[in-house]
């Protein structure tokens, strides 16, 4: 009953589908598993508007790629986007690469410039990837 005596049904939340619920099983864990730290950082180079923190201009932040990874669908972000972020973050050693500035510094956000020297790295790191939820 509401606050007028006049009883009123429960009202039961319906979930809405997700873009990965039409995807075969185990696709999201497999969409960029398998690339290499360079390859993974030329997708992110030529996607780079799609991950720029709007609060940041200039720049991709943590926090922008983990709203793309949390947020398949919405905001602009595809599923294949919210895929590579996953993929990205799961990855220490390319964010601790891609993070640190010209003077060593740690600061949570990365550039163009970045990406660009990562993919001109002549080191060879893999980490096994790992599913962030």
């Amino acid at each position: 009953m509401n606050l007028h005596g006049i009883y009123e049904p429960a009202v039961t939340r319906v979930r809405l589908p997700s873009i990965a619920d039409a995807l075969p099983v185990g696709r999201q864990q497999t969409l960029f598993m398998g690339w290499s730290d360079k390859e993974l950082s030329k997708e992110l180079a030529a996607n780079f508007h799609k991950f720029e923190d709007r609060n940041n201009e200039g720049f991709i932040t943590q926090k922008s790629l983990k709203q793309a990874a949390e947020n398949p669908g919405y905001g602009g972000h595809s599923w294949e986007d919210s895929m590579l972020a996953r993929e990205v973050l799961s990855r220490e050693s390319l964010m601790d690469r891609l993070d640190v500035d010209s003077a060593g510094r740690y600061d949570g956000k990365f550039g163009e410039q970045g990406i660009q020297d990562v993919i001109r790295s002549k080191v060879k790191v893999q980490e096994s990837s790992k599913l962030i939820v």
